[in-house]
């Protein structure tokens, strides 16, 4: 069996563009939800800088992360960032430690 894949993503939004961010990355998840590998796949947005989203996910094993990363609302999404987001993407990725 091949450990899951949890994955944190840290955007921060370009000044003016958090509801804009927001609706593109709620797009991005009803898309995500839909992929046979998706566990989990939220969004959250920070309580201390409203211009701080998390995007957290679950997923069954890299595998499934593979085929999310060449999924084509993936590459829509990369090519829509650079106007909503003021840096790189922050990915990290984590399996279960017990």
């Amino acid at each position: 069996m091949h450990p899951q894949v949890t994955i944190i993503a840290t955007l921060y939004a370009k000044a003016g563009q958090e509801a804009a961010l927001a609706a593109r990355m709620q797009e991005m998840t009803c898309e995500t939800r839909k992929e046979a590998g998706c566990i989990l796949y939220d969004l959250q947005r920070s309580n201390d800088n409203p211009r701080e989203f998390i995007m957290v996910e679950y997923w069954r094993d890299a595998e499934a992360v593979a085929l999310h990363d060449a999924s084509a609302h993936m590459a829509a999404l990369v090519a829509d960032l650079p106007a909503l987001v003021d840096r790189p993407v922050a990915v990290r990725k984590y399996t279960p430690a017990g």
